[in-house]
C-alpha cells in the first residue's frame, strides 16, 4: 500500500493490490478520517466516524438507546468527512468524482 499525490485529483490518494487491503489499511489506524482510494474502475472514498454513550445505565432498554444514539452520531460524522473529501476545492476535477 502506498500514499501519493494523484496527477489527475490533484490530491493525496491511497494505492493498495485489492480494495480490501486498502480498506483495512484505513481502519487500521483507529481514528476518525477519510481518504481516497484509487482502483482500476476509478476512485473510492471511505470514512471513519466517532461517537460516544454513556454504558453505565442499570436499565437495559437506556442503554441500548444511548448506543443506537452513539452509532448514529458515529454514522454522520463519517459521512460528513466522506462529503467533505469528495468535494473538496483543491483539485480540479472534484465535481467528477461519482
Amino acid at each position: 500500500m502506498k500514499t501519493e499525490k494523484d496527477p489527475e485529483l490533484e490530491v493525496e490518494v491511497t494505492t493498495a493490490s485489492t480494495l480490501q487491503d486498502a480498506i483495512n489499511a484505513f481502519v487500521a489506524k483507529g481514528r476518525p478520517n477519510s481518504d481516497i482510494i484509487r482502483r482500476p474502475e476509478g476512485y473510492t472514498v471511505v470514512a471513519m466516524g466517532r461517537g460516544t454513550y454513556n454504558p453505565g445505565y442499570k436499565n437495559v432498554v437506556a442503554s441500548r438507546i444511548e448506543q443506537r444514539s452513539a452509532y448514529v452520531e458515529a454514522f454522520m460524522d463519517a459521512k460528513g468527512r466522506m462529503a467533505r473529501e469528495a468535494h473538496r476545492d483543491d483539485g480540479p476535477r472534484r465535481n467528477e468524482l461519482r
